[in-house]
């Protein structure tokens, strides 16, 4: 298993995680941005609350998805319908906060957009849900 993050401290909370539940040796965990760094091929890649933490949610999905072999699961806030006009109104105005302030921290990206970008991979949607103003979804490929 291979875990990137940009955050040092998810990556040492993550190595705890691991530790605690006897996987350590068998992790992987960098300090990185997914977008940017070579990743190597995993039957199944996990972006848990990791998308709208990422401006170019375009360039991360296409990168993550590159390295996606079967499975490819994602969870970002809900861009669509009553959940996402509430998450728009939300997220807007966190948004002025955090232009003001000049840490931006968090972004709505278009669930159509990445669903988009999922299918052209050749990925087809297998299992989604929501969770509070969160939209999961687990997409799986055929092997070739």
């Amino acid at each position: 298993m291979t875990g990137v993050e940009l955050d040092p401290e998810a990556i040492v909370e993550a190595g705890e995680r691991a530790s605690r539940a006897g996987h350590r040796d068998r992790c992987t965990l960098v300090v990185g941005d997914g977008a940017i760094i070579p990743l190597a091929p995993h039957d199944i890649v996990i972006l848990d609350r990791a998308i709208c933490c990422y401006g170019d949610a375009d360039r991360l999905v296409d990168r993550s998805v590159a390295a996606a072999g079967l499975v490819y699961a994602f969870s970002v806030p809900e861009s669509r319908g009553l959940r996402g006009v509430r998450n728009r109104l939300a997220y807007g105005l966190e948004g002025i906060w955090d232009r003001l302030r000049r840490n931006p921290r968090a972004w709505l990206h278009d669930v159509n957009r990445i669903h988009r970008r999922l299918s052209m991979a050749g990925f087809t949607l297998d299992a989604s849900g929501r969770e509070g103003r969160w939209y999961l979804a687990v997409y799986r490929r055929q092997p070739d």
